[in-house]
This record gives C-alpha cells, structure tokens and sequence, in this order.
C-alpha cells in the first residue's frame, strides 16, 4: 500500500496521467535500487524492505522522463560543486537578512 500510495497514487493526487507506473508511453520516471546490502536482508518482500529498511543510500540510479540524472555516485547532469556553493550563498543572504 505505502509503494502504490507513493508512485501510482501520487501521480494520480497530481492528477497526472503519464506517470507512477510502469508502462508503455508513460513517463520513464523511476530510481534503481542496489539491494544488495546488509541491512535490505533478508529480503523476503520487496515492498516491505523499501518501507522499512531502505535509507537512500542504496540509490544507485535516477532517470527523469528518460534521461539518467544520477548513476552510481555520480550526478550526471549538474555540478554539484556549483549548487552546493549557490546554495551556501542564498543561505548566507537569508540569514544576514533576518
């Protein structure tokens, strides 16, 4: 239930019909999974250890409408280097504001 709620229900709450499925013509939106961790065993349900065990860490790939944005550490897309230092930098504009 929390797996559906998360995927297929959250696109259908966005009332967003080319998501939250696996299917033809939809949106190629998903994460990969690397279970092969200690703490994601025994794994008897899928569902189950996602809900439970899983912290983020496992993730090992993301595509966005088809095109891979982060694989195996590594963020494809953006520099990381460059949105760690804007975001320090809008911080300390907030915070001298305030």
């Amino acid at each position: 239930d929390v797996l559906r709620a998360a995927t297929a229900g959250g696109a259908r709450a966005q009332r967003r019909d080319d998501c939250g499925v696996i299917e033809e013509g939809k949106r190629a939106d998903l994460v990969v999974l690397d279970v092969d961790v200690p703490w994601m065993q025994p794994m008897s349900n899928m569902a189950d250890n996602i809900a439970y065990a899983a912290n983020g860490s496992e993730v090992a790939l993301t595509m966005v409408d088809g095109k891979v944005l982060y694989k195996d550490g590594e963020y494809l897309t953006i520099d990381v280097e460059k949105a760690m230092y804007e975001t320090q930098q809008a911080r300390d504009a907030i915070v001298t504001q305030l």
